[in-house]
């Protein structure tokens, strides 16, 4: 996987995700993967299931 700081050179709002909007808030959700404040492996992937729900990244 790329370091989080390669993550400003996509062009997110460009993309479409799962739910159908840009997904210029996808680069938040996985920045959230590396944090370190207590949440739970599942509490920082919730986010990104919801966005390929319908499998449409």
């Amino acid at each position: 996987m790329r370091p989080p700081e390669e993550l400003g050179s996509v062009d997110w709002a460009s993309l479409r995700h799962g739910l159908r909007a840009d997904a210029s808030n996808v680069p938040r959700i996985i920045r959230a993967l590396y944090g370190d404040d207590g949440r739970s492996a599942r509490e920082r992937v919730s986010p990104l299931w919801v966005l390929t729900r319908w499998n449409e990244v």
